[in-house]
């Protein structure tokens, strides 16, 4: 088996891997990236479609974008649960973390033949990150945001911020329960172990967000990953990652092209923003 079909092992025998697979049922299984170029970075390897080109897989597909939506809501349940097993992440607050400190997405040139996803933390603190290419793979326009993925329409800013401000309402009555004890279940979530996944998976709300339309044509340039326009494009982003300056994810100074000074500057500011919690 070529390197480009290193994913397909877990999708055909996820019970062999036990130490790389977070969660699998019939539908998808979520994995740590066997070699990680931050200190989370995780999976979604989704079972169908698993060969289709990342920017084209969810072209008009509106359930199978859903369906991949609420297993990065659960994959992101996973990564704050395992938030607990690092010293240095263990004090945060999980919720932030996950809000403003996580990097959902996929590359636009895949280097695996199966469709994958990446969770990824922004800190990029990892001996396997080694050069220009594996860092601006993940802080270019290389790497497209999940939600660039969408093929239905979005909700407006001001919209997300009612829904935003509904669930703070929500979470601080639930709070409220469980201090009360008048929730029944706090102990099931409270006790359970950091590397298990939650038992369910969260639902995509059931009404339709509507007004704005993600901007997703502009990503592709042909009918087809294989058209000659989407291969022209493809150059020239894999130009572009090894022509662009190197750009620090904390605090944005540019490094040009020198990866190792970078990388000891992410190792500082990785000390100044979590060892000092």
């Amino acid at each position: 088996m070529s390197f480009r079909d290193a994913l397909q092992t877990y999708l055909d025998n996820p019970e062999r891997h036990k130490d790389q697979v977070l969660w699998s049922n019939e539908d998808v299984v979520i994995i740590r990236d066997l070699y990680p170029k931050s200190t989370f970075h995780y999976l979604i390897l989704p079972k169908l479609h698993t060969h289709e080109h990342p920017l084209y897989a969810f072209k008009e597909n509106e359930i199978f974008y859903r369906e991949v939506e609420n297993y990065v809501k659960l994959t992101k349940e996973i990564l704050r649960q395992n938030l607990n097993k690092h010293d240095a992440f263990a004090k945060l607050d999980g919720e932030n973390f996950i809000n403003t400190f996580l990097k959902v997405g996929v590359h636009s040139i895949p280097s695996l033949k199966n469709l994958h996803i990446h969770v990824i933390s922004k800190d990029f603190h990892s001996p396997r990150l080694k050069n220009k290419k594996h860092y601006n793979s993940f802080n270019t326009d290389f790497f497209v945001d999940f939600e660039k993925l969408c093929p239905y329409p979005r909700q407006n800013s001001e919209e997300e911020e009612e829904e935003k401000e509904k669930e703070a309402m929500l979470k601080s009555e639930a709070d409220t329960d469980i201090e009360s004890g008048l929730s029944a279940s706090e102990s099931d979530d409270l006790e359970r172990k950091a590397d298990e996944p939650p038992e369910t998976i969260p639902q995509a709300p059931e009404n339709k967000p509507h007004h704005i339309y993600a901007p997703f044509s502009h990503l592709i340039a042909g009918k087809s990953p294989h058209s000659p326009e989407t291969k022209k494009k493809e150059t020239n982003r894999l130009e572009d990652i090894l022509k662009s300056p190197l750009i620090c994810s904390y605090c944005g100074r540019n490094f040009d092209n020198k990866f190792s000074s970078l990388k000891v500057h992410l190792k500082q500011e990785f000390n100044k923003k979590f060892s000092s919690i």
